[in-house]
């Protein structure tokens, strides 16, 4: 479990300028299907980096990017909400990029799809 750069990602999609996140491994060897998690109003907080320990305990390589790592919550929340709300944006080049974060780990194995608010990069 450790913070990690997106930020040379977030560039290719049209993401934040600097963007961080946080990788949760799973134990043992992969390929693990992997997720991209989506943190809630008060950011990748410890308890969204909790969140993602639990999914990487359940066998889930886990990608949480800091969506308010262009200036913090109370300048990024927002912009942030306007993105989700019209589907386009920084926000959705930030998930983007963890997206292509999480598949360039390529321990984690498959296709993409959606569900609520994670982002799955591959399924068992």
């Amino acid at each position: 479990m450790s913070e990690i750069d997106l930020t040379d990602l977030a560039a290719r999609h049209d993401g934040s300028l600097n963007l961080h996140g946080y990788l949760a491994r799973p134990s043992g060897e992969g390929p693990w299907p992997g997720v991209v998690m989506v943190h809630e109003a008060f950011g990748l907080d410890d308890v969204m980096r909790r969140q993602a320990d639990r999914l990487a305990a359940a066998g889930f390589l886990t990608v949480a990017p800091d969506l308010f790592s262009a200036g913090g919550a109370r300048r990024c929340l927002v912009s942030t909400m306007r993105a989700m709300l019209s589907g386009k944006g920084r926000a959705y080049g930030d998930i983007e990029a963890a997206l292509s974060g999480c598949q360039a780990r390529r321990t984690a194995r498959g296709r993409s799809v959606s569900s609520d608010s994670v982002w799955a990069a591959g399924s068992p």
